[in-house]
C-alpha cells in the first residue's frame, strides 16, 4: 500500500474550495483513484 492517498487528501484540503470546481476536482480524483487501483489490480494478478 502506498501513501498516495494522505498525500491528495492533505493537498485537496490545502487548496481553497469553490462551489464550482468542487464537482470537477471530486470527479478528477475519482477517475485517478480508479486508474491507480486497476494499476495495482493488474501488479497484483
Amino acid at each position: 500500500m502506498t501513501d498516495w492517498p494522505a498525500n491528495e487528501f492533505e493537498n485537496m484540503s490545502l487548496e481553497p474550495v469553490v462551489g464550482e470546481s468542487l464537482v470537477p476536482r471530486a470527479t478528477d480524483v475519482g477517475q485517478r483513484v480508479l486508474l491507480i487501483v486497476r494499476v495495482e489490480l493488474q501488479v497484483m494478478s
